[in-house]
């Protein structure tokens, strides 16, 4: 698990590999981000911006040819308030010959309690 706080440093991250985040969605309490290396992978990257824990699940399994760093491409993960959390770092398979395409569905809730 990575913990990284991507407004804390002035390029705008202090993750690595995680640099030059692109927004994808944001909403004022959770931000989700990409970062593609060229045709090496995409990673994302959740912010929690609200004062609740956040479950977020972000579900990868409809991509083609790819592996994750995570056992499922479907990952749920509670974020604390104020954190952020890598959800998955997608790479094309090698075992597989051909093109690899990535696609995420994303859910979520906070836990009030």
């Amino acid at each position: 698990m990575s913990d990284c706080q991507p407004h804390a440093a002035p390029n705008g991250s202090a993750c690595s590999p995680i640099f030059e985040l692109f927004p994808i969605a944001i909403t004022g309490k959770i931000n989700l981000y990409r970062y593609r290396s060229g045709y090496g992978g995409v990673s994302f990257l959740v912010e929690n911006k609200h004062t609740a824990p956040l479950v977020f699940i972000l579900d990868c399994s409809e991509s083609k040819n790819v592996v994750s760093h995570r056992p499922s491409l479907k990952h749920q993960q509670t974020i604390p308030p104020g954190e952020a959390k890598i959800m998955h770092h997608l790479l094309p398979d090698s075992s597989e010959v051909g093109a690899w395409s990535w696609a995420y569905s994303a859910s979520y809730m906070f836990d009030e309690n």
